[in-house]
């Protein structure tokens, strides 16, 4: 558990290898074959392409299944110190992001509370899949001091690397 500039664990190798591939190609698939899924933003917080159908994903919602695994769960729990935490059942918010080149996604805080259950959200979850990432394209997940004046940490989108805060 790493507490600057706010509590987070950063994984290496968070998937089974074998899953995360099936996810990433999943990823691609739909990315290629069904672009009238995509959700589009382009405004000053983001410029990126969202798909949170997750009817339609076998691997992404076996992955979803992992995640909500008790023992998973517990370590969170633990690590944060957070009792009771629960899998966003609807996903809301959940699914495969796209960032095209020059895409983009500002510096912004979260819902806090989840507009159908009306649930307090307490962490993220973010798992890159992108096994092709190059320094120059930049990218980095950025963790900001509370004020929003200071970049504290990055976090460069290695395949199969979590970042949860």
């Amino acid at each position: 558990m790493n507490n600057f500039p706010f509590p987070h664990i950063i994984k290496h190798n968070f998937i089974d290898k074998d899953l995360v591939h099936k996810v990433q190609n999943e990823y691609e698939n739909i990315l290629n074959n069904h672009k009238q899924d995509w959700k589009f933003y382009k405004n000053p917080l983001e410029y990126k392409y969202s798909f949170n159908d997750l009817l339609k994903t076998v691997y992404l919602n076996k992955l979803v299944n992992v995640l909500s695994d008790k023992s998973f769960i517990n370590e969170l729990q633990t690590a944060f110190n957070i009792e009771d935490i629960e899998l966003d059942k609807d996903l809301y918010g959940a699914g495969f992001h796209n960032h095209p080149s020059g895409g983009y996604l500002c510096t912004h805080l979260d819902y806090e509370i989840n507009p159908i259950t009306f649930k307090k959200r307490w962490l993220n979850i973010i798992i890159y899949i992108n096994d092709d990432w190059k320094d120059e394209y930049n990218g980095d997940t950025e963790l900001w001091n509370e004020s929003r004046t200071v970049c504290e940490k990055r976090v460069y989108p290695e395949f199969n690397k979590a970042v949860i805060f």
